[in-house]
């Protein structure tokens, strides 16, 4: 029986991803000589060296590489890096790569490689989750997403692939065949053949460099592959991989109906009028082919790639990009790779009354993206909305209001993203959410927060946008806007933004918990930016706990007037620096602290005024108050006082006390390193205490007041309120199969939006493709567009042809293998 060659076109960029890929290993088979440091041998466009989150500075030609030492390369970008055995690593764009040299340790932590390893050189490992590969003498290509697909290409040689956790699950991969390995895949399937001739004339990882040692070796491993296509072991088809990812589109338009059915599933989508408001209860069925189903009425929707296909996501959805969605970056999060491809459903309106059963197509889409023209709404019976399969949820209107009432809770999504858009328009919650990895509330005028839904806990990333007012857990609850990782990791950046024109709420928190173990491999943040008046009741807090498990942390506090009726509370408990930008902050408590070694607190302008107590504190052994623009200090019957290491006032600035405590009185500064001028300064700068004046002690030998202590005009300490509320208590969902975001990657490239498409997400499903081959007149087999039975007749431009039966898919690995031919670009 003859295999099949699958010629799988123009791989533009299939080695070029910011992602960490979802389960490969590439594990050495000999024991040798450790890597040494490597040098970088080319450099294109941007490429930059890393140490943990931070950029070292650009890579250069003839650099060296330790294992310490990260390489990370930007869009369009490309690097090539040479150990001293001749090992030799090519990267592609948006690619992060270290290695470890005890260990033989390739690391490809996002994107995507060239690895060629020479013999006797005592071979080489890449890493990631899910599978191990043997290497030694040979060349081979990985690409890497994270929860998605692994895809493995040997050049020239041999590989074994093995299947963590999957005790004797391997199989042998040799030159020209590719495997293709699914997230949580719990058996391999057999490799397929792709055309080395393909690959080694178009790929960027060939072309775009010198030529490779192992040149000769491919080249024989092309010409074998020749010969296996002559004497008709092999078969070209028209299957053609566009770019990164599995979307394998049809090369020619041998099936025309299946050239209409591919190209409906690509445009803008339609609106879906009737019935209005569509209804998605737990009978609907959708599948991200897609299609939308419940009960006799079925619509469609369409895929959206990204824009290099199909234009802006606003574009694309609402006909035109208002200034909201610039602030909103809307663009941005979908010209992510990690955030398409989208399956997209627009209705007039849209009700969301339970829960829908969820298909992934072929396409392997599992992000989808529900718009209602003029409004959402939901009801009963509601119940719990998992969505279960995917693993992105957009709501959005184009020019009307979002009411979630709380019949319904989000649950267990890993990014949930709900978006009012239109002038006037107004998002209202009452339903919970909890289990999100990543969650945006926006609306281009108020979002309403109930008390049913205003404790807002993620694991990684949110975002809450008002265009107008911000309201958060009613009259007499808690807006609680938490990023908890408490005991977890998050491998990228840990953010909670807050932006509105007014925010209201009886009591306000937005914290970042990392403590009991968690550890943060990017940075920590809290931005809140708030153009008008927060009016709060009681208390507001803004405060990271375990810091010093983040890369960095960050507190900014970004203009507008904060009122608290009880307290105002920022603080971080090691390192990280807690800003306030043009803000003026006032309560009867006012404390801010920063309490790392390196802890840092930054005024900028505005006026901070209390009642009873107003603490500024840094008093770590290199904790820093600096005070960059003019400011204000005033309160009605305390003492400010403020603790640091070093306390500056920067040239020009001008700090202005107004303090009372039965009379007027200076302020207390407690520093070892007064740098501003006057008041007991050291005269290292013009910046100048001004007002009723400041009394300076040195902070070493000296009792200042405890952070938790109120002072009066006695000087006698009386306690105050606690420092804040305790993390708050209570079981969270587990993380499960959530992941943050990122895995960048990129779809086919535009020559191909015209032509058949579909998605497979392993080897095996190539393998069935290959079921619907039969002969063309060109000698090629086509693959048909259809699901048919085996035993139907297949039409070609040949005639009627009878369906083959058992396309060859031997476990020996000498038999035949089908066969995929890449131009990979």
């Amino acid at each position: 029986m003859k295999s099949i060659m699958l010629v799988l076109n123009s791989m533009r960029r299939w080695i070029g991803w910011y992602a960490s890929l979802a389960g490969v290993t590439i594990t050495n088979i000999a024991s040798g000589a450790q890597f040494e440091e490597a040098k970088v041998s080319a450099v294109v466009h941007d490429v930059k060296l890393l140490r943990g989150q931070v950029v070292l500075r650009p890579a250069a030609v003839n650099d060296e590489i330790r294992e310490d030492t990260a390489v990370r390369t930007g869009l369009e970008s490309r690097g090539e890096l040479t150990f001293p055995d001749l090992t030799l690593a090519r990267l592609g764009a948006n690619t992060i790569f270290s290695f470890n040299q005890k260990a033989r340790e390739v690391n490809l932590i996002n994107g995507a490689i060239l690895l060629r390893v020479p013999k006797n050189s005592g071979g080489a490992t890449i890493t990631t989750d899910a599978v191990t590969a043997g290497i030694v003498g040979t060349t081979v290509m990985m690409e890497y997403h994270p929860r998605g697909i692994a895809k493995f290409i040997v050049l020239e040689g041999v590989a074994r692939l093995y299947l963590k956790k999957r005790l004797g699950e391997s199989i042998l991969v040799h030159a020209g065949e590719m495997m293709i390995i699914r997230w949580g895949a719990t058996e391999l399937s057999n490799p397929v053949a792709v055309d080395i001739s393909e690959i080694m004339r178009t790929s960027l990882l060939i072309t775009g460099f010198g030529p490779l040692p192992s040149a000769p070796l491919i080249a024989a491993a092309e010409t074998h592959q020749i010969e296996r296509e002559s004497q008709g072991q092999l078969v070209e088809t028209n299957l053609v991989i566009y770019g990164s990812g599995t979307l394998v589109t049809l090369a020619d338009e041998t099936d025309q109906r299946f050239a209409v059915l591919s190209n409906a599933k690509f445009g803008k989508p339609e609106t879906i009028t009737a019935p209005s408001p569509f209804l998605i209860n737990s009978k609907t069925q959708i599948n991200t082919d897609p299609t939308i189903t419940n009960g006799n009425i079925t619509a469609s929707g369409k895929i959206y790639r990204g824009p290099a296909d199909d234009g802006p996501m606003s574009q694309y959805l609402f006909g035109s990009t208002s200034p909201f969605d610039s602030a909103l970056k809307l663009n941005r999060f979908f010209k992510d790779p990690a955030n398409l491809p989208v399956a997209a459903f627009k209705f007039q309106n849209l009700a969301l009354l339970g829960n829908p059963t969820i298909t992934v197509g072929q396409n392997g889409v599992t992000k989808l993206g529900l718009i209602g023209v003029n409004g959402i709404t939901s009801g009963a019976p509601g119940g719990s909305l998992t969505f279960k399969r995917l693993d992105l949820l957009f709501l959005a209107t184009k020019a009307g209001s979002i009411n979630l009432t709380d019949d319904l809770s989000f649950q267990n999504l890993s990014t949930l993203g709900v978006y009012a858009r239109g002038a006037g328009s107004n998002l209202t919650l009452a339903s919970p959410i909890s289990g999100v990895t990543r969650l945006v509330l926006a609306a281009e005028d108020a979002v309403r927060i109930a008390d049913t839904a205003a404790n807002l806990t993620v694991f990684s990333h949110l975002v809450v946008d008002a265009g107008g007012d911000l309201s958060a857990g009613g009259p007499n609850g808690i807006g609680a806007f938490t990023v908890q990782n408490r005991g977890r990791t998050i491998a990228g950046n840990a953010t909670l933004q807050v932006s509105a024109a007014n925010l209201v709420a009886n009591s306000f928190e937005a914290s970042i918990d990392n403590t009991g173990g968690g550890t943060i491999g990017g940075n920590a943040t809290i931005d809140v930016a708030v153009a008008g008046n927060a009016a709060i009741t009681s208390d507001a807090t803004f405060q990271i706990n375990g810091s010093d498990a983040a890369a960095s942390a960050a507190i900014n506090i970004n203009g507008g007037n904060y009122a608290a009726g009880r307290q105002f509370f920022g603080f971080i408990d090691g390192n990280g620096v807690f800003a306030t930008n043009n803000a003026s902050i006032r309560a009867d408590l006012v404390k801010i602290g920063v309490f790392g070694n390196n802890g840092t607190l930054r005024i900028g302008g505005g006026s901070i005024s209390a009642n009873s107590l107003l603490h500024l504190y840094a008093p770590g052994s290199n904790g820093t108050i600096d005070f960059v623009s003019n400011v204000t200090l005033s309160t009605s019957n305390a003492i400010p006082a403020i603790v640091a290491n070093t306390v500056t006032i920067e040239n020009g600035v001008v700090v202005t006390v107004d303090a009372n405590a039965d009379g007027a009185r200076e302020a207390d500064v407690f520093t070892n390193n007064p740098n501003y001028s006057g008041s007991g300064g050291n005269e290292t700068t013009t910046g100048t205490f001004a007002g009723t004046g400041a009394n300076t002690q040195p902070l070493k030998g000296a009792s200042p007041p405890p952070f938790v202590l109120r002072r009066g005009s006695s000087n006698a300490f009386t306690l105050g309120t606690t420092v804040a509320r305790s993390p708050k208590a209570g079981s969270l969902p587990s993380p499960g199969s959530m992941r943050p975001a990122s895995d960048p990657h990129t779809r086919h490239r535009n020559s191909s939006a015209n032509r058949p498409t579909f998605c497979v997400v392993d080897t095996s499903q190539l393998q069935s493709v290959l079921d619907n081959a039969a002969p063309a007149t060109n000698g090629k087999l086509h693959i048909s567009s259809t699901k048919a039975d085996r035993k139907t007749p297949v039409r070609t431009p040949a005639g009627s042809i009878p369906r083959r039966k058992n396309i060859a898919r031997s476990s020996d690995p000498k038999g035949p293998s089908p066969v995929l031919a890449l131009n990979a670009r």
